[in-house]
C-alpha cells in the first residue's frame, strides 16, 4: 500500500475514514456526498451546509477561531488544519483518514498522479 501521511493543526479530535471531496469554491459544494472527508483551502461559513453530511474536514489554512471551524467543533468532526501541500496530493475519491488527535491526514488509495 502506497500511504503518505501529512501533518497539520489538530482542531477536533476523532477519527474518520472516506472519500476525499477537495471544494475550491461554493460552486464545487454540489460534488460533497454523504460520508466524505471535505478538503478546504480556508473554511468559510457557506460550507457550512454540508457539515451534516460529511465525516471529516481538512483545512489548507486558517485560524482555529474562524466560525467553520467553531462549527466543525460543534458537529463533532474530526479536523485538522494548516495542510497547504494537501491540494498538491489529494484528488476528489482518494480514500483518506483524518486524524484528529494526532493533527494528520494518510491518503490509503493515492492515485498516479500524486507521486
Amino acid at each position: 500500500m502506497n500511504q503518505k501521511t501529512f501533518y497539520g493543526t489538530s482542531v477536533f479530535p476523532g477519527l474518520a475514514r472516506g472519500p476525499a471531496r477537495v471544494v475550491m469554491s461554493r460552486v464545487d459544494l454540489v460534488k460533497v456526498k454523504n460520508g466524505d472527508i471535505l478538503i478546504v483551502d480556508r473554511a468559510t461559513p457557506l460550507y457550512a451546509s454540508v457539515f451534516p453530511k460529511i465525516k471529516g474536514l481538512v483545512v489548507g489554512e486558517g485560524s482555529k477561531l474562524s466560525h467553520a471551524l467553531v462549527l466543525a467543533r460543534e458537529y463533532k468532526l474530526p479536523c485538522v488544519l494548516g495542510i497547504k501541500e494537501i491540494f498538491d496530493k489529494v484528488k476528489d475519491g482518494d480514500k483518506i483518514e483524518v486524524d484528529g488527535e494526532q493533527g494528520s491526514v494518510q491518503f490509503y488509495k493515492i492515485t498516479a498522479n500524486n507521486n
